[in-house]
């Protein structure tokens, strides 16, 4: 196996731990623990663990390990708003991009967010595919570059935040996806954009009930 591919396995694990839940805001990770719990080296878990602070998933505590990167609510309703600008737009730029195949391909991917996913991070996972290839249908690779790192950090933040505040996982059943597709399906652009941005602004929607904000 290669060393990078030790990375990503790494990478992959603790990502959809701290998705998951499974690793809490204040718990310490150590490159020593994390070898024995993968079974590897401690230089495929060094490389994981660098990449995941450059993304900003974790940080590093000198002397002691790295920790999950603190979460707050300004921070997800930024990523949320910054998502709605880029994701809208990008749509708008894709329009006549988006034939046939690419609508197969997003009904597929559509059909399979409606499915229920095992945990939290399998759900996100599906998600992500759906934005990134909606997104990537404009051929912006730059920016798609950083809506990927948006999206990334916005799953570990939310779920995150959700468990800390609420002590419960946000659920999600995909169900936007699919109507965002069918608009496109019969070319009603305004539409699936509308769609769009109430799709990624469901988590201020939940948030604000949570809250009782109006």
């Amino acid at each position: 196996m290669q060393e990078n591919t030790l990375r990503d396995k790494v990478y992959k694990g603790i990502y959809d731990d701290v998705t998951n839940g499974v690793i809490k805001q204040n718990e310490i990770l150590t490159e020593s623990r994390l070898a024995q719990k993968y079974g590897v080296s401690k230089a495929p878990v060094r490389d994981a663990l660098s990449a995941l602070c450059r993304d900003e998933i974790l940080r590093s505590i000198p002397r002691m390990g790295y920790q999950v990167v603190p979460v707050t609510l300004k921070g997800i309703l930024d990523a949320v708003d910054l998502r709605v600008d880029i994701e809208t737009c990008g749509l708008y730029r894709a329009a006549g991009r988006i034939g046939e195949e690419e609508l197969k391909r997003l009904r597929r991917i559509a059909s399979l967010c409606m499915e229920n996913q095992k945990n939290v991070a399998e759900n996100w996972a599906m998600n992500y595919d759906f934005h990134t290839y909606l997104y990537s249908l404009n051929k912006n690779a730059l920016a798609l570059k950083q809506l990927s790192g948006l999206m990334r950090k916005s799953a570990t933040y939310i779920a995150q935040y959700f468990l800390s505040a609420w002590g419960h996982q946000r659920e999600r059943d995909g169900i936007y996806h699919v109507k965002i597709v069918e608009s496109l399906e019969a070319g009603l652009l305004e539409e699936a954009v509308v769609l769009l941005k109430t799709d990624i602004e469901s988590v201020k929607t939940e948030i604000s009930a949570l809250y009782g904000w109006k």
